[in-house]
């Protein structure tokens, strides 16, 4: 059970806090009225600081990550009209863990047969799953991938509350 427990949480790590977000979900920086940057800056070693946001696959506004040093620090949810730390939400559990596998695998398997540069994250409203898409979805593909994406989670659990992301 201790090294499920430790494979658990460089799961989580790893789909919680290393993801690469593709480009095509970038929301171009604010600007100050000087002309520089006051999100989305890279400094002059290339490295990534300050928050940076991102956009569904409609161009709404929907993730932000805050970074020092191109270190990332926190990532975010936008829910309604709040942003959520996606720290807040809870671990896997072990069946929470086997859902996630499954839905990698559909992902994956989609992929291959859609195109390869196609990202989405699943997280809670009112504890039922709800699905953002970044990159190259478009909105007739999507009906049929989240009923199926929506029906494996349902059947790990019915009070849904994880955070994941699937690249």
């Amino acid at each position: 059970m201790k090294l499920f427990s430790i494979i658990c949480l460089f799961s989580v790590t790893g789909i919680g806090f290393s993801q690469t977000l593709t480009e095509k979900s970038y929301v171009p920086p604010v600007l100050l009225d000087n002309g520089s940057p006051s999100t989305n800056i890279i400094d002059p070693n290339g490295a990534k600081q300050g928050m940076w946001y991102y956009s569904d696959y409609k161009g709404e506004t929907c993730f932000s990550q805050r970074f020092e040093d191109h270190e990332l620090i926190e990532s975010f949810v936008k829910t309604g009209d709040h942003w959520k730390s996606t720290n807040s939400f809870p671990s896997l559990n072990e069946s929470k863990e086997v859902m996630k596998s499954e839905l990698s695998a559909y992902f994956t398997t989609y992929k291959s047969t859609t195109g390869e540069d196609k990202q989405f994250f699943i997280y809670p409203v009112n504890n039922r799953p709800s699905i953002v898409y970044l990159g190259d979805w478009n909105a007739g593909e999507i009906p049929k991938f989240e009923k199926k994406a929506i029906a494996i989670v349902l059947k790990y659990t019915t009070d849904y509350d994880v955070f994941l992301f699937f690249e």
